[in-house]
This record gives C-alpha cells, structure tokens and sequence, in this order.
C-alpha cells in the first residue's frame, strides 16, 4: 500500500535542511475517560509527598503555576527548583512506585517562564520513564480532567477549550528563494561566547555568508582567551573588524555599559555562551540549577531587555534540544534551554525579532563539547542523534532565519537507529510524528519484550532462567558500556570496576525495565551490585509470572546482593530494612550513614 501523493508533496522544495530543522506542532488527541482515575492533589489533598503511603491513587498532581518572582529568569529558576525537588522526593518514596506524579503548569508551551519546568521533568522522564507527566492548563481545567490525561500513555499534554493536545517535533518548510534580511552590513552584530567554539565559527560565517563588517565579541577572558589575536587578524582578512571584549554578559550592569559603548548601532544579537553541570537527577541541587541558568537564562533575560528598543533585525539564542526531547543527566542544562525557548516566543508576541534554536550535537571540539566523553557520544548515537558538523550547522543557521519560527530544533537524526528503537524501547515521544516502526525488527535475547521474555523464561528449568536473566543483564551492561562483546562482562565483577558511572547506571536500568516489563528502582545497579546479584533481583520481579519459578528466599537475595564485595560506595542508599550488614558498614565507612 503506498502513500497518497498529494500536489502539496511535488510542490514542496527538498531544501538541504529537510531532514534537520524542525518545529514543535501541537496536536489533538482524544480525551480519555474523566470518571474513574483516582487522584490526589498535593497540597489539598495531602501535604506533600512524604506523606503518601499504601493506597496512593494512580495519579498525584503537583501545582507549579504559582512562584515569588513574577516573570523572567527569576519565575523560571525558582519554579525549576520546585519541579526538582517534587521528583527527587518522588523519586525517594517507595510507596508511589506504581503511580504517577503530575507537575501542572500554565502557559508553558506560549513564552511562560515555567517551561524551565518542562525542560528539567523531560530529563526526568528520560531517566524515569513513566513516573513523571507533564500537563499544562488554566484554572479551566478539573484536576479530574487532568487525572485522565496523565493515564493516556502520553508523557506531556495541553488542556486548551476542552481540546486535550501532545508535542510532535515536524520539518520546517522554508520558502525556496526567500531573502535573509536578517543582518545590516552596516550595522554591529553583538555575539556572546564569542571565542568559544560555535561563537568563532558564526562569526566567520557572518563575514562571509553575510557581508557584516563589525562583530562585536564577547566572552569572559576577552583579548586573553587564547587565538583570540589571530582570530581578530582572520575576520579582517574576511573583510569584518571585529571587537573583542571581556565581559559577563550575565552582570545587567557591565552589559548596560557595554552595549552603551558600541558606537555603530547595535542591529542584532546571537547568544551563544554557556556552561554545563551535568548530573541525573539524585545529584541536582540548586546551586548547580544556577550554575547553568546564570550564564545562559539571566544573560539572555538581560540582553532582551537592554535591547528591546534599538530596532533589531535578529535576535538568535542557541538552546538545545536537551530542553525540547529531554536528555538524561542535563535536568538543569535542559530547564535554562526551556526558559531560552520561552523568551523567543515571548518576544515573538510582542513583536520583536526572536528565533530560538534548539541544536543537537555538533562534532567540533572545544568549549561544552569537551565535556562529552566517548561514552557520552556513543550514548547519544545509540538514542538516535548524529553530530552536525560546521557546514551543517551553519546551513541551518542560515535555513532557520528564513523559516521564521520562534524556536526551531536543529539536528541530524539517525531515522533508521529511532525505527529499530519503535521495535523494542519506543522513541521520545516528540519524535513519533517522523518515525515510523519497522516491521519485523530481528531481536536478540537481550532485546525481547517484555511477553516475549516472559514466555522464553516459563519455557525453561528454573536454573536456566536465572542463567538467561544473566545472559540479559550481561548483553545489556556490555552495549551500555560500549564493549566489544559481552565476554568482557564477568557475572561477579562490581559494576563500578565495569566503568558504570550514574548515567549509565540508570540507561542500563532503563534498559532492563523495558525488557523485563516491571518497574525497576534508580537505585538498581547501586544496590545490585553484579551482574548476577542484579540477575537475581531480575528473577525475583519476575517470578509471580513464571509459573515454574518461586523468588528467593531472604538470605539468599542479601547474599547474592554482596557478590564480589561490592561496596556501594557514594551510591544512594536504600532503604535500611533492606540492606545488609556489609552495605551498611561500607556506606558508614565512607560516610553516608549515620
């Protein structure tokens, strides 16, 4: 069966960036049945979360519309941290395994502050899926109403007029032969991160592709940063003079001063700086919330505000696609990019220049690039996302000003890596609207369903199915990790001595909750601290299904818990009921007990 071809489809350019640059559309879906969702409200209905116990309903929802500050970076850091500590306690609190914590907003998804919120809980739902749902709705909408959205299998919904809506990323269509108009020869482009990295390779660009001919480029160290001298003389030989300057465009004072001192006007801004602090969610805290947002959400705040009277022609922020998709480990880095979102459609509704985009990784070295280990970019491949490189990036630089969106994704994604994963764990959900799932997809033991591992296990002796759990967390921990063959994975070598560090822990408990079709804690690889102590905690989820199979007894799952004397070091601690004597003397030993 083939596709209808419609005259839209021959009329529609392939324009290089086709496959690349992307926008966020909202679409209807139907509302699911409001009558028999049992729902807590915190707050209301109970305190807060520590005093859920037995019997919490399926769906508990926490309000984030209400903050101190009123609007600005101010609103979205404070209702982040809000966000932030609502999932961590969520997170720590047995008893709401099985049910789901919803954080509502308002205005979210139109240019409010809160979509920080959205950008750190997308994070979370990487790391925990299926714990968290995000809903954003007015006072119109029943906290009954959002019970049963929070139920649909939907991770992320907007209540509008009674219309129910998901996020689907779709191509951007840009107009063949549209002009760029977006930059004045004459006039000043102001780049923040002006040295590092992607800064230097726009403003090359600027002078080559663009014809502007002053830059004013700013970063911390200034005419210090190493290359910035020969950087000066290269512009110059591409016809630009360019201005280098220390500052921190975070400070609104010093950024007053330095937008004041420019003495061609000031047509446009592209804001480049920023830092990274990542950590998975256990590890967050405030101060590394601010250590992310300071240089990326206040300086574009101040930006906005200094310069919203001097007639720009373009405004560009570099977000990231950590706050449209999520990414695991960047909860903090992924709410500032929400706020840099949330400012280009502020703008956008007050009439002024804005364009907001969300880039997926980009091979060059330097700046925050560095900080991706091998590991980390394997990591990546594997979820679906492939490196742009500088001509890429830039032609999408350039394909983005003429598609006029507010905020646009801009990234490479391996089609045919997210259709293998529609087989087995599912793609993010903003990305079902491109991927459609192969058919037939061969899977190996370690990647059956959940049924079909249900099934292969009732067919064997008991022994074997402890040995093909095994073979499961074995196959799973080797991919995870990037090794060559699972010959490398000892059943009774610590996790830790593998090169599991907190990322990979959660991906590989990630990974094994999918295949096993149970709920599995953050904490797993931390507590199970083999392979086949992790087996063996696999088997006993497990066993109720396995009609052959009993679980273990007591004694023989806190034994095979200490297999290989695995302390579990600065691992999060469990429950204390359920540790055993040596896990408790390690963890008082380093100082994590008291």
């Amino acid at each position: 069966t083939l596709r209808p071809l419609t005259t839209q489809h021959l009329n529609t350019p392939h324009t290089p960036h086709h496959d690349s640059l992307y926008r966020t559309e909202w679409l209807p879906v139907a509302d699911a049945d409001a009558e028999d969702v049992p729902f807590a409200v915190l707050g209301t209905d109970v305190p807060d979360v520590n005093a859920l116990g037995a019997g919490t309903p399926t769906v508990v929802i926490a309000d984030l519309t209400e903050s101190q500050a009123t609007d600005g970076p101010g609103r979205a850091l404070e209702l982040a941290e809000q966000a932030l500590e609502l999932v961590q306690e969520w997170s720590a609190v047995p008893a709401v395994e099985a049910s789901t914590l919803v954080l509502r907003t308002d205005g979210a998804a139109s240019g409010d502050p809160a979509a920080a919120v959205w950008g750190l809980v997308r994070s979370a739902q990487t790391e925990n899926p299926g714990r968290f749902v995000l809903v954003d709705a007015d006072d119109r909408v029943t906290p009954q109403q959002i019970a049963a959205a929070a139920v649909s299998g939907e991770p992320q919904l907007m209540i509008r007029d009674a219309t129910t809506r998901v996020p689907r990323l779709a191509r951007v269509t840009e107009t063949a032969g549209q002009p760029d108009r977006s930059f004045d020869p004459e006039g000043t482009v102001l780049v923040t991160g002006g040295l590092g990295t992607l800064g230097r390779l726009v403003a090359r660009h600027l002078a080559t592709e663009h014809g502007v001919r002053h830059l004013l480029l700013v970063s911390r160290r200034g005419t210090q940063t190493e290359g910035a001298t020969e950087l000066i003389e290269e512009l110059a030989e591409l016809g630009a003079q360019a201005r280098i300057e220390a500052c921190d465009v975070s400070d609104r004072t010093a950024l007053r001063t330095l937008i004041d001192s420019v003495e061609r006007p000031l047509t446009a801004v592209i804001h480049t700086a920023g830092v990274l602090d990542d950590g998975v969610i256990a590890a967050q805290n405030r101060q590394r919330l601010e250590k992310v947002f300071t240089p990326k959400a206040e300086a574009a705040w101040h930006l906005h505000e200094l310069t919203q009277d001097l007639n720009l022609s373009a405004f560009i922020l570099y977000s990231s696609i950590a706050g449209t998709v999520g990414s695991a480990g960047q909860a903090n880095y992924a709410a500032a990019n929400g706020f840099l979102d949330a400012l280009a459609e502020h703008r956008h509704s007050l009439g002024l220049p804005a364009t907001s985009l969300a880039w997926g990784m980009w091979e060059q070295d330097g700046g925050m690039q560095d900080t991706l280990t091998h590991r980390d970019r394997e990591r990546m491949s594997r979820s679906g996302m492939r490196a742009l490189n500088g001509e890429e990036g830039l032609r999408l630089f350039d394909a983005s000003l003429r598609a006029g969106d507010a905020v646009q994704v801009a990234a490479r994604f391996d089609f045919a890596a997210l259709r293998t994963r529609a087989g087995l764990d599912g793609v993010p959900t903003l990305l079902r609207a491109l991927v459609r799932p192969a058919r037939g997809v061969a899977r190996s033991a370690g990647e059956s369903s959940a049924g079909t591992l249900v099934e292969r296990l009732t067919a064997l002796p008991e022994e074997e199915q402890r040995e093909a759990l095994l073979d499961l967390v074995s196959e799973q921990a080797a991919e995870v990790l990037g090794f060559a063959g699972v010959g490398q994975v000892s059943e009774d070598q610590a996790f830790k001595d593998l090169g599991f560090d907190s990322l990979t822990a959660v991906e590989l408990r990630n990974r094994l909750a999918v295949r096993a079709g149970v709920r599995l804690p953050a904490t797993l690889v931390f507590d199970h601290p083999t392979p086949a102590a992790l087996a063996l905690r696999l088997y006993e989820a497990l066993a109720p299904q396995l009609p052959r199979g009993t679980a273990p007894d007591e004694e023989t799952t806190r034994a095979a818990s200490s297999i290989g004397g695995g302390s579990t070091g600065d691992a999060p601690a469990g429950p204390i009921a359920d540790m055993d004597v040596e896990s408790l003397v390690a963890r008082a030993l380093s100082g994590s007990a008291n």
